[in-house]
């Protein structure tokens, strides 16, 4: 359900329903699970994303088990956030679909169940309020250089930022989308996953229109990169794309 690769052009798959972490080595179509899978010590429920830190630790969110695990490089599994129960604690979450690891190793946590972010200073299980009372969260991003946090509105069909770490209560201001459902420049239709590049462009994965839009900075009229003819049938409910690109 979602691909990364790293610095050395490894391939990482969290192949979702065969319960598994999976890395292909450049130019091979033989892969080797990392976790997961028959490896019963280090078990996945339904790994839905993931994350690669700055010491090429790989975060994945095992969604249906309320957690987010940790592989280190040299393959131990362990559990840095939630019980494994659904709550709206501070110490557990719903359903999460993003999460970002700063260069602090602070890992942020959306909660779109509990329509909130969370915040898990390093080696702390219990986490902090960031954002509260927002709809339906889904994928997250920062600026760590002016320390904004980019989240995508599921349900209101926008991005939003957040100023982080100036000690004010601040409603998001919407850098992408109007707010209603739509498919020209301007629109967005139930975005799931947010990216920014070197130069703070920001790219979306806009589920309901089956396509990748590019906001320059400062521009509220996004560009098709990829996708945008709708395939699908009408009555498909659900299509789930990756993004995936390299920052410089």
């Amino acid at each position: 359900m979602d691909i990364l690769i790293d610095d050395k052009d490894r391939l990482y798959v969290a192949d979702t329903k065969n319960q598994r972490v999976v890395r292909f080595i450049n130019g091979s179509k033989t892969g080797t699970i990392i976790g997961g899978g028959f490896r019963k010590e280090e078990q996945l429920i339904y790994p839905t994303h993931l994350f690669m830190g700055e010491k090429n630790d790989l975060y994945v969110v095992d969604q249906k088990s309320f957690l987010i695990k940790k592989i280190s490089p040299n393959g131990r599994m362990m559990t840095v956030a939630g019980t494994g129960y659904e709550n709206s604690t501070m110490n557990s979450f719903g359903e999460c679909h993003g999460l970002y690891v700063d260069r602090s190793n602070n890992l942020y946590v959306s909660d779109a169940i509990h329509d909130r972010i969370l915040k898990f200073s390093p080696n702390m299980t219990t986490g902090t309020l960031v954002i509260g009372n927002h709809s339906t969260p889904f994928g997250i991003a920062v600026d760590e250089e002016n320390d904004i946090l980019y989240v995508t509105d599921w349900s209101n069909h926008r991005i939003q930022k957040f100023k982080l770490n100036d000690g004010k209560k601040r409603d998001g201001i919407t850098v992408a989308g109007t707010g209603q459902q739509g498919s020209d420049k301007w629109s967005l239709d139930s975005p799931v996953t947010v990216k920014l590049d070197c130069t703070h462009n920001i790219y979306v994965v806009d589920q309901g229109n089956h396509r990748i839009q590019r906001f320059s900075v400062n521009s509220r009229m996004g560009e098709t990169i990829a996708g945008g003819k709708r395939i699908f049938a009408e009555q498909e409910k659900k299509i789930v794309v990756c993004l995936v690109f390299e920052l410089a």
